[in-house]
């Protein structure tokens, strides 16, 4: 998974950055433009396939003007060039600037070479850009909230001998990739969208905008909301400390798991359990035809309060208990037709309760 957000960090980096690029081009070139006369020298309706094989259409103006004492041919429609609508679209706007008929274009001084004709913002770069930025911000998280493989180590001291699994991702990481990240996401959003409605007007802007404008400001709330969430969850619980006896457990040989859960002086734990899970995953084909089927093959559930120790000291309260699992020697699916593979993947989880949320978190664990 970490891979899978660094490549979307990059995916909405290089979005973002060709975007805003384009967005900066636009603005210069509106805001600086002052209409200039030209005279048309074609105008028409051009037919081209597109991606998909169906016919598309574009109007097709070209029209020369004279700047600074130097002429000039453009056929820039908008200043971005970027055109859009059907053919009705663009009969509508051959038929505003036929051929051998002066017009008033717009040009602007430090783009003197791109004359256009319409002024007006297009939404494509500033919805591209909200993409982008949220493709950016999912895959940051998406990265540092993704489980890093550690392996277990041993704990000194400790009889029989213990190992202590590590945490995948800690809560503070978790919140703050969450909530300062949401912040940061939402701030971007509201930015580029508030400059967009500014320049064409709140009842003006495009559908597909308010869309995706829409959609990008609610994936970033919902980040900010779970963050706070997290965050209030760290107000109550420490991260725990979960040592099994066995670097690599043996199915048909029973485990020992122990947990240590701090929390807060004032919250009293009132459950607390550990899960050790065996999912399965079957692949089935191959190329085309692949199919993966995945299924909980077995879990055995214990509470840990049963015969836990709470060590009270200084603001924090420890809860400390143990409990036996024994891992089955076979777990073989009930039917798997055809050619298939089969991979196990063996995790422990915790929840713990207090008055409040629950803190619940998930350690892999490796079964021979």
């Amino acid at each position: 998974m970490r891979w899978f957000g660094l490549f979307l960090v990059v995916v909405g980096g290089l979005l973002s950055f060709f975007m805003a690029s384009k967005m900066w081009m636009q603005h210069a070139m509106i805001s600086t433009a002052v209409p200039v006369d030209a005279m048309v020298n074609e105008s028409r309706v051009e037919e081209f396939r597109g991606s998909k094989g169906r016919k598309r259409y574009r109007p097709l103006v070209a029209f020369t003007y004279v700047m600074d004492g130097q002429t000039y041919e453009s056929r820039r429609i908008t200043a971005l060039d970027m055109s859009r609508g059907g053919r009705r679209n663009a009969n509508e706007i051959v038929g505003k600037f036929p051929a051998g008929v002066p017009a008033k274009v717009m040009v602007s001084r430090d783009f003197p070479s791109k004359g256009f004709l319409d002024a007006t913002y297009l939404d494509t770069p500033y919805t591209l850009l909200m993409v982008g930025v949220s493709v950016l911000a999912i895959g940051v998280g998406v990265f540092m909230l993704s489980e890093r493989k550690r392996d277990p180590a041993p704990v000194d001291g400790a009889t029989p001998a213990l190992w202590l699994l590590p945490v995948g991702v800690s809560l503070t990481t978790r919140w703050m990739t969450m909530l300062v990240g949401g912040v940061v996401w939402l701030v971007v959003l509201l930015a580029v969208g508030g400059h967009y409605v500014t320049m064409v007007g709140f009842s003006n802007a495009q559908v597909a905008f308010d869309i995706f404008a829409a959609l990008c400001i609610t994936l970033a709330v919902a980040a900010i909301a779970r963050g706070v969430w997290v965050l209030f969850i760290s107000r109550i619980f420490d991260e725990p400390r979960v040592m099994i006896d066995a670097v690599r457990p043996i199915r048909g040989q029973k485990l020992l798991v122990v947990v240590e859960q701090p929390a807060k002086r004032h919250a009293a734990i009132d459950a607390m359990d550990v899960t050790l899970v065996c999912t399965e995953s079957i692949t089935t084909g191959s190329g085309k035809s692949k199919r993966v089927k995945t299924r909980e093959a077995w879990s055995e559930l214990h509470s840990v309060l049963e015969n836990a120790q709470q060590d009270a000291s200084g603001d924090r309260t420890v809860v400390r208990g143990a409990v036996w699992f024994e891992p089955p020697t076979s777990t073989m699916p009930t039917s798997a037709p055809g050619e298939w593979e089969m991979q196990y993947d063996w995790k422990l989880r915790l929840r713990s309760h207090a008055k409040g949320p629950d803190y619940q978190a998930v350690w892999t664990v490796v079964v021979d």
